[in-house]
């Protein structure tokens, strides 16, 4: 998402295949955000949320497979590390203002963490767990977490062995999945903030991409595997994490879906699976802009939607008008990517770029 590197040109792998998956990982994205389909398409939301891991894992590896050449060059990591939270840090804030005043009309100020009675003390803490531990436009979180986590990563790194680094990301992920698909076990329950949706979420992730991109640890063994080899690992991931779904449903340890144990092998098995794949792809650059304006903007998208419905007297909280509204979000975000890109050209809207 932050990490756009054009692999061609510096000489390493091509993954056009990444651009395209980021493409169909934002459509996935944008039904996690539509209460229709939360009431009413709970097994697409399950399966949706193979997304946002698969982001971190793409942005992760694109980080740290040009540093695995030069593992020892500090000074090049450092370099790279300021570029990528300077990238990521102006895309955050450039889509946050772009859509503070819908945000404001919409949900007003409590979307910034905003209530009555805060006094400018308590108003400014809240902002801030809002924006690095939560969200201040929809889906906001990952790009946080991804600045957040990446320099954790880096950091930790130059300390700790792969497999600590491993350890400490699975032990957050565990907290994350006693917080969100086994949450009413009510082990090690987080009050504070939501721990699947902050910047812990993230290190299990990015570790396992930087272990892809330098190829150690277990992973080395991994990549080892033939692509049939991988293909049945990620199908039979693929079940187990629907009968851990199920078997989390019918007993009722929580009504969310955003972390449960098996994403884990799924996510990886299938992130290897389109790393293996090397082709051209045509338009990947294009592909790779739409991916982002449609995650940075769909909730607004949505928001406008859903708004417009109510004016024309159509609701699309139900089916099977939420898979209109659905489409006219993908269809508004597709062609606002490519309006962007369009007027980019112009010497004078040079700018815009910092949306993507």
């Amino acid at each position: 998402m932050v990490m756009n590197n054009t692999m061609a040109e510096s000489g390493r792998k091509n993954h056009d295949s990444f651009d395209l998956t980021k493409v169909i990982l934002s459509f996935l994205v944008v039904t996690l955000h539509l209460t229709a389909f939360q009431k009413e398409a709970t097994w697409l939301i399950a399966f949706s949320r193979i997304a946002v891991p698969m982001f971190f894992l793409i942005s992760s590896y694109l980080f740290f497979e040009p540093l695995a050449a030069k593992p020892n060059d500090s000074d090049w990591r450092k370099e790279r590390l300021r570029h990528f939270v300077l990238r990521g840090v102006t895309l955050y804030f450039s889509w946050f203002l772009l859509q503070m005043p819908l945000t404001l009309r919409i949900w007003g100020w409590q979307a910034y963490g905003y209530s009555e009675g805060y006094g400018i003390t308590r108003t400014l803490l809240a902002f801030l767990k809002k924006l690095f531990l939560g969200n201040t436009f929809v889906a906001s979180w990952y790009l946080s977490s991804l600045i957040l986590g990446m320099c954790t990563v880096v950091f930790l790194g130059c300390f700790m062995s792969d497999m600590g680094l491993l350890a400490l990301g699975a032990a957050a992920y565990l907290l994350c999945c006693l917080n969100s698909g086994y949450a009413e076990l009510n082990i090690l329950r987080i009050s504070f903030f939501y721990i699947p949706n902050s910047f812990p979420a993230s290190l299990l992730w990015l570790a396992l991409g930087k272990q892809t991109a330098e190829n150690t640890g277990i992973v080395e063994k991994l990549q080892t595997f033939g692509k049939k080899m991988k293909i049945g690992l990620t199908c039979m991931a693929a079940v187990l994490y629907a009968v851990e779904y199920y078997v989390c449903s019918k007993l009722q340890l929580s009504g969310v879906t955003d972390a449960h144990v098996m994403l884990v092998p799924l996510c990886f098995f299938l992130f290897l699976l389109v790393l293996e794949d090397e082709r051209d792809i045509p338009h990947a650059r294009e592909m790779r802009t739409i991916s982002t304006v449609i995650y940075c903007s769909h909730g607004s998208l949505a928001a406008l939607t859903l708004l417009l419905g109510e004016r024309i007297g159509v609701s699309f909280e139900q089916m099977p008008e939420a898979v209109f509204c659905y489409l006219i979000v993908l269809l508004a975000g597709t062609g606002f990517a490519l309006l962007l890109m369009q007027l980019q050209k112009n010497r004078r809207l040079k700018w815009l770029r910092y949306l993507w």
